[in-house]
Formats: C-alpha cells, structure tokens, sequence
C-alpha cells in the first residue's frame, strides 16, 4: 500500500510541476517557446512552438505538442528543423493545419502524420482557422497579406480576397466571416463581412485609424462582434459589424491586447501582453457581455503568448520556455 501511495505521489509530481491560482503547469518535457495553442474539447490540445525538444539554443524548429489525456501527458507529434510556427488550428481529433515559415503542414490522422501543404501562390500561412471537416481559412504574412481557404483539409487552396493586408479574420459558421483589412486604394482600415461562405466580401465599415492595428476579432453571434488592438482598447459592435463602439480595458499597464474570446454570451476574455519587458502577460474577463472588464488576479504571472479557452471552465495558456498552464477553475 504504501509502495502504491509513492508511486501516485511521484506520478503527479513530475506531471504538474506547480499551480498559481488554481491554474497549473504542465510537464512538456521542453524548453521551447510555445507560441499558440488549440483545443477540441477538455481532453485534446495541440500546442505549436519554436527551438528543440532537446533544449539545444537558438534551433530554428517547430515542435508541436498534443494531449489527449487533459495534460496528464504531453508527447511531442512533430519537430521540423528551418520552419518558423505562426498559428494552429483543428477541427476534431483527425483534421489540423498549422502554418508556418517557409512551410506550412496539414494532418488527417490527429498528427500522427503531417503533410506540407502547397498554396500554390507562395504564400506563407499567417493565422489559420478551421470551419468545418474540410475549409480552412487563412491569413498570409508579409506584405499582401491575402485571404486563402481550402476546402479539401489543405491540399488545394483558392484566394478569396487579394492584394488587401489583411490583420486578422473570423468565422462564425461556414457561411458568415469577418475580416479587418486595409483597401489598397484608400488606404483606410476597415471590416469586411461575407454571409456566402467568402464568394462576395463587402466592406461594411471603413474609417480612418479606428481599426488600425487590429489584432484579434471574434463573434458571438451574427450582430455582437469584439476587436482586439494595439494597445489597451476593445472594440464591440452589436449590429453585425456596422458600427463599433471603443472599450477601453485599462491604462495603468504597457501592453498590446492580443486574443479576444468568448465561450457564451456573458463570458469572455482578452490577453494583454507587455510590449515593453515581453517578460510578462495580463488576463482581463467580463462576466456580463462586455459591459465591464477586471483584471484576472489568479492568472500565471508568467511571459504567455496565448490562450486557448474550448469552454467556460476549461482554459489553457502557453508561453515561453515551454510552459503550458491549465486549470478547470
């Protein structure tokens, strides 16, 4: 009896290493920087990041990380020397993409096996998103930074909006998505809207600066919209996009607000990191829409890079020297 005792003490010693506020570190068995994480559920996530699972300095790999026990365990899928990681995403527990410089990748088996992917236009893969079993959506990084989506899981791409630089982009269901952009022929920042699955994109608000600097933008429903800026601002819409209201968060930090997500109508939350130490991150939540918005106290004080939130209870965050923290509270 004893014997059994020690043995589950040590079995969760070394698989959490410490918690902060009911959130805990995971055991990664790596140094690298972990850049993005995505979740499909409480038990199955997929983490994405930058150097070698055998800590050696300055390696320029992606390695990407997955569990399918809630972060009891963590194995490591794939670890690709010369590619620099921007983003991840998966639909269930077989179909993910990540992209990635100069290469991006696509699997069908969970990540079991990862295949290059081929925009056939040389387009770096900036920021991608799944919809469905099979259409991706994505951001190209660089300077036309254009709107691609594939519709058979990553073997083939079309663009869908060209030579715009495009920030950031959102989709609610297959049909209705929301992109900031900037119109090459006026040079203002503004959102564009499609309800037919990105056949026709309308510009359906534009002004000068207010959208600048966009970083994250996501929907609760058809009408409430949320932007995420350089700085400490939000923006919200309530009527699809038509109009946008400015939320300041707070003014006492330096920091760039990052993601922005919400789980429900009431619950949501947006990443703040500091643009001047990188060294640490801040967490704000509302509990009522947007209305008002509070520092998260029981956050890690740690160097995040971003969070992955697959319900109200559920979140995870990751970061650098391969910290990957959860916690259920």
């Amino acid at each position: 009896m004893k014997t059994f005792i020690t043995l589950f003490v040590l079995f969760f010693a070394t698989s959490y290493c410490f918690s902060q506020g009911g959130w805990v570190l995971q055991n990664t068995g790596t140094n690298c920087d972990i850049y993005c994480i995505t979740c499909i559920d409480n038990q199955n996530c997929w983490a994405i990041g930058k150097g070698n699972v055998n800590d050696i300095p300055h390696n320029d790999s992606t390695v990407i990380l997955h569990t399918f026990n809630g972060g009891l365990t963590w194995e490591t899928q794939l670890n690709i020397p010369g590619t620099y990681p921007y983003d991840i995403s998966f639909y269930d527990k077989n179909n993910g993409c990540f992209g990635g410089d100069p290469y991006s990748y696509y699997t069908t088996n969970g990540g079991i096996k990862w295949f290059p992917i081929d925009t056939v236009f040389d387009k770096i893969l900036y920021k991608v998103k799944y919809v469905n079993e099979h259409t991706i959506w994505a951001i190209c990084n660089y300077n036309q930074r254009d709107i691609l989506f594939s519709t058979d899981n990553g073997k083939k791409w079309n663009k869908s909006l060209a030579e715009l630089s495009f920030d950031c982009i959102y989709f609610l269901d297959s049909l209705n998505g929301w992109a900031v952009g900037n119109d090459a022929s006026d040079y203002q920042t503004g959102l564009f809207h499609t309800s037919d699955g990105g056949k026709n994109w309308f510009v359906i608000y534009k002004q000068v600066n207010l959208m600048y600097g966009a970083i994250d933008i996501a929907f609760i429903d058809k009408n409430i919209g949320w932007i995420s800026l350089y700085g400490s601002d939000l923006l919200y819409s309530t009527d699809g996009g038509n109009a946008w209201n400015v939320k300041t968060i707070d003014t006492t930090r330096n920091f760039n607000l990052h993601q922005v997500i919400f789980t429900d109508d009431n619950h949501g939350w947006t990443l703040g990191i500091n643009y001047k130490t990188d060294s640490t991150s801040t967490l704000f939540k509302t509990t009522n829409s947007g209305m008002s918005w509070v520092q998260d106290n029981d956050f890690p004080v740690d160097s995040i890079k971003a969070i992955a939130f697959p319900d109200a209870m559920n979140k995870w965050a990751v970061g650098k020297h391969g910290h990957i923290w959860h916690t259920t509270k």
